[in-house]
């Protein structure tokens, strides 16, 4: 039977010593991402057929169906929800600080 390798009480320090490090790098990315979450929301109004949407909290836009070409969510088809990353349009094109390509991390996705 083989026995484990033994380390010096220095080994063991230096070893502990650089896992800190890592994990001190681990937990500032991690909050480095947590500071730029968001929350948004879309809601939708049946009876005007609006969408209006929230950014974290706050209302950031509303589409009435006249401001969209070919509007086919009043006719009775189905709806279905798309989560990507496109730009452009009327908000406009992306900062250029926007490097790309990009990720789009998700939480969760709630729908009622």
């Amino acid at each position: 039977m083989a026995f484990p390798d033994v380390v010096t009480r220095e080994q063991w320090l230096e070893a502990r010593k650089q896992l800190l490090v890592l994990e001190k790098q681990a937990t500032r990315e991690r909050d480095a991402l947590n500071a730029e979450r968001r929350r948004w929301r879309m809601w939708w109004q049946p009876r005007t057929g609006a969408f209006t949407f929230y950014k974290d909290g706050v209302e950031y836009m509303t589409v009435e169906p006249a401001q969209m070409r070919n509007w086919c969510f009043s006719s009775g088809v189905p709806l279905f929800m798309i989560l990507n990353l496109a730009v452009g349009g009327k908000v406009g094109p992306p900062p250029d600080s926007v490097q790309f390509p990009v990720d789009l991390l998700v939480d969760y996705v709630r729908v009622w």
